[in-house]
């Protein structure tokens, strides 16, 4: 009886055998259900010789398993560490920052780059496909984001966070182009023992359960992702609510309560508002920051006896106005106080306006202290903005101002009398409010929209 070690021609699988000299058997691989016929030489020194592949690993081979165990093991730093944030006893914990599912999602993550670490460090053949999949499968993702924000959420190719995408994608396709090339190369194809022709449908029969898995996490990645930017409606403005007519002057807490929107691309919330009447004004915005699925807050300060006018929105889209009075603000009949024939000029402005003057008539029968101009920009470019001014009286009773462009943008420059070299953008909102007093201390308002068409 001859005892050979023999190679299998398509997996390099070690099969023993035994047989007589000159004796020709049929052979199953047990690996990749190869079959073949092999004949005993009459000389058990001809039979052909087994050499052992290359167990040298490559440099970069393992550079990259350590780069994977590095990943994974920050990632479970960071899961680690947003999930003390969540069980914090402090408004932290109310934020909601991390969803649950999208800590499920990074834990599989940080799974499967331990077993590919591992896989890459014994040279384990599989990985190498599973590393070629993965590879091309990240390099279509990175480059179909942003395209898909362009083609289907309808967002510009404009601004400082696209560009941004655009740079981070680029980057790291480049990057996995890099190391999709390296693992192609011979000998890092040798260590893996890839390289022979069949390799590829042997790996497939021989590794059944290993690509159905692979197929259903596919399957299973792809509709999470699609249910989970699939809108779940318009977002739109449900509620707003705040601590109404406070005693004392201070901080005041605004919630907002937003539907629509969908569970991975969470709805973002902005506030522009203006103060006054009170002692002082001030205008400006707030991002609202999240206190769970799709409500969000914003701290203002007012002082006694102020109102506070409020714009939310999302993104460029203009949610809804909100009024609030902190203390006492005074609205009554014992004088004749009131706003009357407010113009605009031109009265349809469009994007070649460069200036649009507003014209307002303030009476009373006593006299007229203050007199001020509230504006909040809310552009298509994400370009938003808010600023107050003092109304220049032109006769006893008329009032005016006037709001100019700024090059594309459409935002007001602030700087009264000065025409800048711009026209406004179309689809620009530009919300505008004519607040009064009059030395008695009643007061009067009156707000109004326009949109550049």
């Amino acid at each position: 009886m001859v005892e050979l070690k023999i190679q299998c021609p398509t997996c390099k699988h070690q099969i023993l055998v035994r047989g007589k000299p000159s004796e020709k058997i049929i052979i199953t691989c047990p690996q990749c259900n190869t079959r073949g016929e092999f004949t005993f030489p009459l000389d058990a020194s001809t039979a052909p010789v087994q050499n052992e592949p290359d167990t040298q690993r490559p440099l970069g081979v393992t550079i990259l398993a350590i780069l994977a165990i590095f990943y994974a093991s920050t990632n479970i730093f960071k899961l680690l560490f947003s999930a003390s944030l969540l069980n914090l006893a402090s408004p932290l914990n109310s934020l909601n920052l991390i969803p649950p599912l999208l800590l499920l999602l990074d834990i599989v993550v940080s799974a499967v780059f331990f077993v590919i670490a591992y896989a890459f460090w014994k040279g384990l053949q599989w990985s190498w496909f599973v590393a070629i999949i993965l590879l091309v499968i990240e390099i279509v993702l990175q480059i179909s984001v942003p395209l898909s924000l362009a083609i289907f959420l309808k967002t510009p190719f404009s601004g400082f966070f696209y560009y941004l995408l655009i740079i981070y994608a680029v980057v790291f396709v480049v990057i996995f182009s890099l190391i999709l090339f390296y693992l192609t190369r011979p000998h890092v194809k040798t260590y893996f023992h890839v390289g022979h022709r069949g390799d590829f449908k042997s790996i497939i029969r021989a590794k059944r359960k290993i690509v159905y898995g692979l197929v259903i996490i596919l399957i299973m990645t792809s509709i999470i992702v699609v249910l989970g930017f699939q809108s779940t409606g318009t977002i739109s403005l449900k509620s707003v609510q705040t601590q109404e007519n406070p005693r004392e002057p201070g901080d005041m807490t605004i919630t907002a309560e937003l539907t629509g929107g969908s569970p991975f691309g969470r709805v973002n919330a902005s506030l522009f508002y203006a103060t006054y009447f009170g002692e002082g004004s001030e205008s400006g915005s707030e991002t609202m920051q999240p206190m769970g699925m799709n409500r969000y807050s914003a701290i203002l300060h007012g002082s006694n006896g102020s109102e506070i006018w409020c714009v939310i929105e999302s993104g460029n889209i203009v949610l809804g106005e909100r009024t609030f009075q902190e203390g006492h603000v005074e609205r009554s009949s014992r004088t004749s106080l009131a706003i009357t024939n407010i113009t605009q000029t031109p009265e349809t402005p469009t994007t070649q306006t460069m200036s649009i003057t507003i014209t307002v008539h303030v009476t009373s029968n006593a006299t007229i202290t203050d007199v001020m101009f509230i504006k909040e920009f809310i552009a298509p470019s994400g370009y938003n903005g808010s600023s107050d001014s003092d109304m220049q009286k032109i006769n006893n009773d008329t009032y005016s101002e006037t709001i100019y462009a700024s090059g594309a943008e459409g935002f007001d420059t602030g700087f009264s009398g000065e025409n800048p070299q711009g026209t406004f953008v179309s689809g620009t909102t530009i919300y505008y409010r004519i607040a009064a007093k009059d030395a008695s201390g009643n007061t009067a308002v009156q707000t109004k929209h326009i949109t550049i068409k």
